[in-house]
């Protein structure tokens, strides 16, 4: 998790690896916040991004 949110980071989207002992030990995770605030175009982003990195 931490390579994708560091590449995430990279293309602007602050995207953060919530790692143990946050969670479960193996079941690292990306913490996406959204609000009403980001645009489409943010979203649009951030769904290009991930599935880019898939």
């Amino acid at each position: 998790m931490l390579r994708v949110a560091d590449a995430l980071y990279q293309r602007g989207l602050w995207v953060p690896a919530i790692r143990p002992p946050t969670v479960p030990k193996g079941s690292a995770r990306l913490r996406v916040s959204m609000t009403a605030a980001h645009s489409p175009a943010q979203v649009a982003a951030l769904i290009d991004a991930l599935h880019d990195l898939a």
